[in-house]
């Protein structure tokens, strides 16, 4: 909707909210719609003071990313070698992260600063869309620097290892798949991650079109296969 450009809203609210704030988008008109409940029934004559760069615009090229502390609470076997890590965000963070966009995760790796990108899936994918935690589906390389360097992190109960995660990126839109009835897409190994939302998306009954969805996966061997079942439960 806006282009090349951001829109920040930055307010110190008026008083505390709970901390499970519901994100839905409209992509069809451009359209998020951000709910916030509040603590207790005290009564609020403002919705809070403005912060710096409220309620401005600004190029996404001239905009750092931002990053928040992400914590591994756990890492699911997919196949051989790719893992599922589900990541929770500080208290009280939301970050929606549309279909089709990514994240990247940024880690001092052998004194060396290292930044990778990822596009989150859901838990699976036919599970309902779980808004805050981030899972992200990792090939894990034996020589790959990064990916080892996430399989081995720890999984501890409070706290576990910590990765840096930045907020949505990319530039893709639904806009063009508003009316489309067919839709084929074309993926190798972990490129399905991209996919898995949309196939979700697709599958469901959006705005009274039906919509049949055609994937064309592409691996080394059977073995390979990503969520194989579940594919094969929707095909």
């Amino acid at each position: 909707l806006l282009g090349k450009m951001s829109y920040m809203v930055h307010l110190r609210l008026a008083g505390e909210v709970e901390e499970s704030v519901p994100v839905q988008t409209a992509f069809s008109v451009g359209k998020i719609q951000v709910s916030l409940r509040k603590k207790g029934r005290t009564k609020w004559t403002d919705l809070g003071q403005a912060l710096d760069f409220h309620n401005t615009f600004v190029l996404k090229k001239e905009r750092a990313p931002h990053y928040c502390d992400g914590v591994l609470v756990s890492k699911t076997e997919v196949n051989h070698n790719t893992l599922i890590f589900r990541v929770k965000l500080p208290p009280g963070t939301i970050r929606h992260v549309p279909v089709g966009r990514h994240v990247y995760l940024k880690a001092l790796v052998e004194d060396a600063e290292l930044v990778r990108p990822y596009t989150p899936v859901d838990q699976s994918l036919t599970a309902s869309p779980q808004e805050t935690d981030l899972f992200l589906m990792v090939k894990v390389y034996p020589d790959g620097v990064f990916s080892s360097y996430l399989s081995a992190l720890h999984i501890v109960e409070n706290p576990g290892d910590r990765v840096l995660v930045s907020g949505p990126e990319g530039a893709f839109s639904l806009r063009p798949l508003r009316d489309v009835t067919h839709l084929y897409l074309l993926a190798a190994g972990t490129g399905l991650t991209p996919m898995t939302r949309l196939i979700s998306l697709a599958t469901q009954e959006m705005e009274n079109i039906s919509r049949k969805t055609t994937l064309l996966f592409f691996n080394r061997g059977e073995e390979d296969i990503l969520w194989r079942g579940e594919l094969d439960q929707l095909a």
